[in-house]
């Protein structure tokens, strides 16, 4: 674990993982009220479009595998990383200027559900290449700390949802970015890996 940890290979890519994670977890915390409170989308609506985004999430996951085996693992993760703060930048800009509605937190909501199948299963396996010989240590560790990020984020949306969306898309914005910068910790690790080769 000391050796996992003072790699910024694998930092990098469990923070990767971990504020995807945490973006949605935020959300998924409060969003049933959310749909019912502010967009009157019953119980019914809410699973079909949870449902819908789910699927979403599986298709992206598929078409950014394929795409890593023509364009590299890293161009994939990349592109979903630009695509889940841009995901992120616009509900905090949708919700901050039109208020909450179906448009402002559907449309950003896509955007992050198509990033997320590019960024998880990238950063996942960054972070097991990185160490080969101890990949199953490399998996448990960076997977559960992970998911530790992600639950604080569900406990920090919890705790300071007090009816008014614009705060969560504050903390989903916030986790978009950190996460970007994350993946910029995986490539300045990657070049002092090359340049000590």
């Amino acid at each position: 674990y000391q050796l996992l940890l003072s790699s910024r290979i694998f930092v990098g890519s469990t923070f990767v993982y971990g504020f995807t994670t945490g973006s949605f977890f935020a959300l998924l915390a409060i969003a049933s009220t959310v749909f019912y409170k502010d967009l009157g989308i019953d119980v019914r609506g809410f699973g079909l479009i949870w449902s819908g985004m789910t699927v979403l999430y599986a298709i992206s996951s598929f078409f950014g595998g394929n795409l890593s085996t023509r364009i590299g693992l890293m161009s994939v993760m990349r592109r979903g990383v630009i695509l889940n703060l841009i995901a992120g930048v616009l509900i905090y800009s949708l919700v901050r200027f039109l208020g909450t509605n179906l448009l402002s937190i559907i449309i950003p909501l896509t955007f992050m559900f198509f990033a997320h199948g590019f960024i998880v299963s990238t950063s996942l396996t960054k972070a097991v290449s990185d160490r080969p010989e101890i990949a199953g240590s490399s998996a448990g560790l960076s997977s559960s700390m992970g998911l530790v990020i992600g639950g604080l984020f569900s406990i920090l949306s919890g705790a300071v949802y007090s009816g008014e969306f614009l705060p969560i898309a504050t903390i989903v914005s916030g986790s978009t970015i950190i996460c970007y910068l994350s993946y910029w910790l995986i490539t300045s690790g990657e070049s002092i890996k090359t340049n000590n080769l």
